[in-house]
């Protein structure tokens, strides 16, 4: 999404993305650290692939 937003020259709006979403992922993984949950590649690729699982996404979970 960032980097459609950067494409359609709307970079205040992928900038606003970018900052919203590194602040969700620092509430997750300080959750995840609280419950003794490894934070490494493996984790973060299984969360998002669920996601999209979830969103009704399963092809795209497949490239992850």
């Amino acid at each position: 999404m960032i980097n459609a937003y950067c494409k359609q020259g709307k970079v205040k709006e992928a900038r606003k993305l970018r900052t919203d979403l590194e602040d969700k992922r620092m509430v997750l993984f300080d959750e995840w650290g609280s419950k003794g949950l490894v934070q490494n590649v493996v984790t973060y690729t299984a969360m998002i692939s669920s996601g999209l699982s979830k969103a009704g996404k399963s092809n795209e979970s497949f490239g992850f």
